[in-house]
Parts: C-alpha cells; structure tokens; sequence
C-alpha cells in the first residue's frame, strides 16, 4: 500500500488535502491497511477536522486570545471557539483514524 492508492479527492481544499494524505502516509508506514475501510467511513470529515483545528490554533497563535471587535473593544478571539469545537469533535471520532501497527497473529 502506498499514499498513491489512497489519494486525495480532487474536490478537497489543499489543507485538508494534506491532512488526508499525512492520514494515508502513517498508515502507509506501520503497515496497517485499515484505510481502505476509513476511506469510506468519514475520513474526509476528519481531515477537514483536523485542518480546522490547525488553522484555528494557528490564528489564536498569531492574533492572540483577545482581538478587537469592530469598535475597537477587546473581545474573545473567535478561533478560540472553533478550535474547541474542533477538539472536542477529534475527541469523540479521532482514535478511530489513528494508524496502529498489525497485531501478531495468534496460534
């Protein structure tokens, strides 16, 4: 299996794109082939996911917690709740798209 079997749909925005393919690629590199059953079952949910969190982490990081609103007071960043939404999402279905090395079969 290679990332190469597993691209990412055309339609997909080049952030979540990448996330898609670091998904296939940590798949790729324990030899677990779950993918081709994850592909179907969400994966592009979980990729924009996590690329929301990403970017929401990033703009708290370069604007800081508080911003000012149009008048000019200070007022919670917004990426602060998105970035929640985000984690608490990737909390409830992200173990499901975690690459695992194949077990040892039993005898």
């Amino acid at each position: 299996m290679t990332t190469n079997d597993y691209p990412a749909p055309g339609h997909m925005p080049a952030d979540v794109a990448a996330i898609w393919d670091e998904v296939v690629q940590a798949h790729t590199d324990v030899g677990d082939d779950t993918i081709a059953r994850k592909v179907g079952a969400g994966l592009e949910a979980y990729c924009a996911i996590v690329a929301d969190l990403r970017a929401a982490t990033s703009k708290v990081a370069e604007h800081g917690v508080l911003v000012q609103d149009v008048r000019g007071a200070p007022v919670e960043n917004p990426a602060i709740a998105i970035k929640n939404n985000a984690a608490r999402e990737l909390a409830r279905i992200g173990d499901k798209y975690q690459a695992r090395a194949p077990r040892a079969r039993r005898r």
